[in-house]
């Protein structure tokens, strides 16, 4: 179930659930965690869904994983954040990628140059360029391919 985001405040030896707020049930699982580089209590979550389609998405947390609040109704695969700018934020989504400018309260779809409903798994800002994103597709080839995402969304 997507329950399953725990927290440890000692490096690691004890763990202990970081979750009130996120969906229970239908098979759920959590597959990407960021937490922002200038604020820790920020925290986002990014998941999937067996059979609930209504609860797949990026969580978000500001309290260090003790509430969460969706962000983006769509199950998400990967997340990335911009290391210059953390309310910039990269969604890989089963229909693709998607960014937001203001910390999750707005996501806008990054679809240009993209096959339609193409599935991102893999997602990477460069840090030297932090406009230039990287996208890692889903896909059996010659559909799966890594795309380099320019300012605007645009495949390059």
């Amino acid at each position: 179930m997507f329950r399953n985001v725990y927290k440890s405040l000692d490096g690691g030896e004890n763990w202990a659930p970081a979750s009130s707020g996120l969906p229970s049930g239908c098979g759920d699982r959590v597959y990407a965690l960021l937490v922002d580089p200038t604020d820790s209590t920020v925290v986002y979550a990014g998941g999937n869904f067996g059979d609930c389609p209504v609860s797949g998405g990026v969580y978000k947390s500001t309290d260090g994983g003790g509430m969460w609040s969706r962000s983006l109704a769509n199950p998400t695969l990967c997340l990335a954040i911009d290391p210059s700018a953390p309310s910039i934020l990269y969604a890989g989504t089963t229909n693709g990628p998607y960014k937001t400018t203001d910390g999750g309260g707005a996501w806008q779809r990054m679809s240009d140059g993209l096959p339609p409903s193409t599935g991102v798994r893999a997602l990477a800002v460069d840090p030297m360029t932090p406009s230039t994103v990287y996208a890692g597709t889903d896909g059996f080839a010659p559909d799966s391919f890594i795309a380099k995402i320019g300012p605007g969304g645009a495949k390059q």
